[in-house]
């Protein structure tokens, strides 16, 4: 009979059902247009001490060199070692004359007589190595005294030594009315007259040599020597 069924159960809904959720699991509520609304806090004015210092001067800035002034200050010392070379480069050549040798400090003519006035020096020294030394050394040497001839570098010297000896008995020589000409560019002919003086005898000469150059330097290669009367005083 329908009496006797049971009907079912109906589970009632009760607050304890809904509270079994927590709330920490819901979502958060959007915020309300109030909330957007609400202006930010204010912040915290600066300090003075973050604020710039006024009073204090600040540096003026230095200008920076143009780029074209730089160039032209870096330029410049360079410049100097290039003029330097273009001035020695433009120097001046030395003046030549008509045949186009350059003029010298000295001509030949005078080197051969500052070479015969030498040799009279080292004579008056009592030097007769010094001496014979503007003679050429060979054996083609002329050395004429008088009426004796000789020849040879090695025999004229022996000549010398056997008959003044020592410094002592050489004297004294000077020259007079010394002339040279030059017969070829390495050839020269010296004329002149010759006063000898030992002590208190004086002889007088005139003389003829010959003189080559021979490596840039003038020797005598023939003398001829005459003497004159003497004269004592």
């Amino acid at each position: 009979p329908l009496e006797e069924t049971a009907p079912e159960p109906v589970v009632p809904i009760t607050q304890a059902a809904v509270t079994e959720t927590p709330l920490e699991a819901l979502p958060d509520p959007a915020p309300s247009e109030t909330a957007a609304a609400t202006p930010p806090e204010p912040q915290p004015e600066a300090t003075a001490s973050a604020a710039p210092k006024l009073s204090e001067p600040q540096p003026e800035p230095q200008s920076q060199p143009q780029p074209q002034a730089q160039a032209q200050a870096q330029a410049q010392p360079q410049s100097q070692p290039q003029l330097v070379r273009q001035a020695s480069i433009e120097a001046p050549a030395p003046v030549a004359t008509s045949s186009g040798v350059p003029t010298l400090l000295r001509r030949p003519a005078d080197i051969v007589r500052a070479t015969v006035r030498a040799q009279a020096a080292a004579w008056n020294e009592g030097n007769l190595d010094a001496f014979m030394d503007v003679y050429a050394r060979d054996d083609n040497l002329v050395y004429v005294s008088g009426d004796e001839v000789t020849r040879g570098w090695s025999a004229a010297r022996k000549r010398y030594r056997d008959r003044y000896g020592g410094p002592a008995a050489m004297g004294r020589i000077d020259f007079e009315k010394l002339d040279a000409e030059l017969v070829t560019e390495d050839v020269a002919i010296v004329t002149g007259r010759v006063r000898h003086a030992i002590g208190e005898e004086i002889s007088k000469a005139v003389f003829s040599i010959v003189m080559k150059r021979d490596q840039g330097v003038w020797r005598i290669v023939h003398d001829h020597t005459a003497p004159a009367a003497t004269a004592s005083q």
